[in-house]
């Protein structure tokens, strides 16, 4: 082995020996500070900052990693399944409950969860918005009046969707499994599986042939 390989995989290894090292420490640190509001499985890689306020729960499963800030605000309960992947600043407001599954992807996402928002296994989201609430009535009449049932309803991506950069996902939605939204789209109704949409309002523009996992 040349030196300079030698050199790599000897600084790789301490890296890796010193993220674990950062984990262990700061997942004791957590657990310490919000107790039972929060569960970490000891094999999570947490590269980044976790903060949850008021009376906010996270649950983070097993080869899961934290690459950067993942924020909680309101009294949101969230579960990270296996092997979620946080990349870059994402950020949960709310009093819903947000479900996240197997292997997804969650790039500067940021989520409105009043009720409910579930993502699929190994769905990518980009930056943008995933909202199920209008947080306002629509009516002028009664729009500083307290929100009523219709302001709120659940939204579900399905498994391996893709959201591009830049999108918001509206209440009510469901979008299903191997679709992609295109970046920029603005998504007011349900997408079918196995589509590519784009636009604002979202619409049709392919529709793949899922026989062929190729296309």
């Amino acid at each position: 082995m040349a030196v300079r390989e030698l050199v790599e995989t000897v600084g790789a290894s301490v890296v890796a020996q010193w993220q674990k090292l950062r984990s262990r420490i700061y997942r004791r640190w957590l657990i310490g500070r919000y107790g039972a509001r929060i569960t970490i499985h000891p094999g999570v890689r947490l590269l980044g900052r976790i903060s949850l306020h008021k009376d906010c729960q996270l649950r983070i499963g097993e080869g899961s990693v934290i690459a950067d800030t993942l924020e909680v605000w309101g009294s949101a309960v969230v579960e990270l399944a296996q092997g979620v992947n946080v990349i870059m600043g994402v950020r949960i407001y709310g009093r819903g409950r947000v479900r996240v599954e197997q292997g997804v992807v969650l790039n500067a996402t940021k989520i409105n969860c009043m009720q409910s928002v579930s993502i699929g296994r190994h769905s990518l989201v980009g930056a943008g918005l995933v909202t199920d609430t209008d947080f306002h009535n629509l009516a002028p009449n009664i729009r500083r009046s307290p929100p009523r049932p219709e302001v709120t309803e659940p939204v579900c991506i399905g498994a391996n969707v893709w959201v591009g950069y830049g999108c918001i996902v509206l209440k009510g939605v469901t979008i299903g499994d191997d679709s992609v939204v295109g970046a920029g789209s603005v998504v007011r109704s349900s997408v079918p599986a196995g589509v590519v949409v784009s636009g604002n309002p979202a619409t049709l523009v392919k529709t793949f042939d899922l026989s062929d996992r190729s296309s």
